[in-house]
């Protein structure tokens, strides 16, 4: 009986941090190896076309989408990330009305999460950068899917 209960009293303090560890966070580069070196003012980078986006496999309904630049002075207008969304393992894209991150913008190096409910998405991929600043250009643009696996 003793050991019994020794046994439970163990396993109810090692829960919570098996749990944890079975809950990891990971982190992926929709650019690599570099990020975007500079996008002009009131300019869009397009994927395919002034960079090539990585296609992240979803491992989880709930992702955090990172967009991250600098501007060395800013003019108070947004800079908009979009992605384009895949339910067919890549085979067709869609752009979806979740599929956006809006950083607004200051001066310096910016970072803005948002977390985004994907149910259903497969593979995301980022589609354009959109620099709304007209008279500044953004540099060291990239953007990073977070999840749980």
């Amino acid at each position: 009986m003793k050991k019994i209960l020794a046994t439970m009293l163990l396993l109810a303090f090692l829960a919570p941090f098996i749990v944890a560890q079975a809950r990891e966070t990971h982190s992926f580069d929709f650019i690599k190896p570099t990020a975007i070196a500079s996008i002009a003012s009131l300019g869009t980078a397009t994927n395919g076309v002034e960079f090539t986006s990585e296609d992240i496999i979803l491992t989880d309904d709930v992702v955090v989408l990172f967009g991250k630049c600098t501007i060395a002075s800013a003019n108070g207008e947004d800079i908009v990330f979009s992605y384009q969304a895949s339910y067919d393992d890549g085979v067709t894209w869609t752009t979806d009305a979740f599929c956006t991150v809006t950083i607004p913008s200051v001066t310096g190096t910016m970072i803005r999460g948002e977390e985004k409910l994907c149910a259903g998405v497969r593979r995301l991929r980022l589609w354009t950068v959109y620099n709304g600043d007209a008279v500044t250009a953004i540099t060291t643009v990239n953007s990073t899917a977070s999840m749980e696996r």
